[in-house]
């Protein structure tokens, strides 16, 4: 998360030096907003994971997962927003959304009768939920703008 969360900060920054002097600036606002969004959305559940409670207190444990669930059924649903596409493209779209909707039932699944045998596990197995959901998240948005990666 911190390695992909580094390349989009370097990706915009990079796009935001070439874009006064790119007449295609107009087609990058998109690449732009979507860079800050994943950002925004990265160092969020960044904090989820560093903030995660190291307790065996389900009261505590349960008040993070909500939030954190809350949040995860946000990434889930909203700015479908991109590229228009085709058929092709729009079974694309499905098929990940589909992938990132099997990945947050099974986290649900899991915590659904979850109970920490130590005080690190809820931790940890935040940070793996976390990390499991973003690698289909980001699968699923590069559906709507791609981000191209390299150089």
């Amino acid at each position: 998360m911190a390695k992909i969360l580094e390349l989009y900060i370097q990706k915009r920054d990079e796009l935001l030096k070439q874009m006064p002097n790119d007449k295609k600036a107009v087609i990058q606002l998109i690449v732009l907003s979507e860079l800050n969004y994943r950002i925004d959305v990265l160092q969020t559940c960044q904090a989820f994971c560093t903030h995660a409670p190291v307790t065996q207190d389900v009261s505590i444990m349960q008040c993070h997962y909500q939030q954190m669930d809350k949040y995860i059924r946000f990434m889930q649903n909203e700015r479908k927003f991109g590229w228009r596409t085709d058929e092709s493209g729009k079974q694309k779209r499905e098929t990940a959304a589909a992938s990132l909707a099997r990945v947050a039932d099974d986290y649900r699944r899991q915590f659904s009768s979850f109970k920490a045998s130590s005080d690190q596990q809820y931790k940890k197995s935040v940070a793996n939920v976390i990390n499991a959901v973003l690698a289909a998240w980001v699968q699923y948005r590069d559906t709507y703008v791609e981000i191209n990666m390299k150089a």
